[in-house]
């Protein structure tokens, strides 16, 4: 389609021998164990669509981009402590990831990005019995880029990161242990809604 399109896909299979779990003992004391037998599983795709793109002629531009994984994580023997896990999914790894950008640049300097990311469920522990419903966050930056005579760019970037104020964790601590009288912590929370602006100089 005249250089419009771009499409890649990708599979994969992984066996995985002597797999290296972290484990915690104390509350910062960390250590390696011998997971067994594991399986990696996966699709990977990735698209590019220039609706409008750049030439010589003309800078605008509208480009539209997705990404998307969909993975299966198990341990095909893995035996701790006389308790089976085999079969079971790896904790900490979602089961499918998802990523869409709508991207614009104008001959003006003017730029537009909105991304939308998705996460998909995640489990908290090697028996499967807790897990994470994963979340899905957007996004938003504009951009004002103009070329100046004393310095070679100036760039204004500003935006919204999690744009509908989403609960959400940024990190996941699997197999989490309890501490004196405290709960285990499987989660270390998001950011809520912020607000960037910035100023980028090239000389």
């Amino acid at each position: 389609l005249n250089d419009h399109l771009l499409l890649d896909l990708t599979t994969y299979s992984i066996w995985v021998k002597n797999l290296l779990m972290t484990r915690r003992d104390a509350e910062d004391v960390f250590y390696g164990e011998n997971a067994g037998r594991t399986n990696h599983s996966g699709l990977e795709t990735q698209l590019k669509w220039y609706l409008i793109k750049s030439t010589p002629l003309s800078q605008n531009q509208l480009l539209l981009s997705a990404s998307y994984t969909l993975m299966e994580n198990r341990f095909s023997h893995f035996i701790e402590n006389e308790t089976n896990y085999s079969d079971k999914n790896l904790p900490g790894l979602p089961s499918s990831l998802l990523n869409l950008n709508i991207s614009v640049s104008t001959a003006i300097g003017l730029g537009f990005n909105v991304n939308l990311s998705q996460i998909n469920k995640q489990y908290l522990n090697d028996a499967n019995s807790l897990t994470y419903p994963g979340h899905e966050l957007v996004d938003i930056t504009a951009t004002y880029t103009r070329k100046l005579k004393l310095i070679n760019e100036l760039q204004i970037i500003s935006g919204v990161r999690n744009l509908f104020n989403r609960d959400h964790a940024s990190m996941l601590l699997v197999n989490a242990q309890s501490f004196g009288n405290a709960l285990p912590r499987y989660y270390y929370p998001g950011n809520p809604r912020n607000w960037l602006i910035g100023i980028r100089i090239t000389i």
